[in-house]
């Protein structure tokens, strides 16, 4: 078991064929597994930005120029299907109701 709670598959014994682990049930909670990943990183993402930029999310630097980054690639196509560089294009979202000026 995870520390996410999912269980998965034990590992292939030796000489066995890789395809003996793939089921429905193991592909179900991989796919379970990374979709809990993906929200857990985004819900932290998303809470430090909106914390740090007083009540907007900003993506960060990475965003559109991933490398080896699959989080955060998976975050954004969790969203949509991809993204231009900062350098490129923002894309702040304000996550709270504005107060007109007094």
């Amino acid at each position: 078991m995870s520390a996410s709670g999912v269980q998965l598959p034990a590992p292939a014994a030796p000489g066995s064929s890789p395809d003996a682990l793939v089921t429905d049930a193991a592909v179900d909670a991989g796919t379970a597994f990374g979709a809990q990943v993906v929200a857990k990183g985004e819900n932290a993402l998303n809470a430090y930005s909106r914390a740090a930029n007083d009540g907007w999310d900003i993506l960060g630097p990475w965003v559109g120029d991933y490398g080896t980054n699959y989080l955060g690639r998976a975050i954004v196509a969790a969203d949509g299907l991809g993204a231009n560089t900062p350098r490129q294009a923002i894309y702040p979202l304000l996550t709270r109701t504005l107060r007109p000026a007094s």
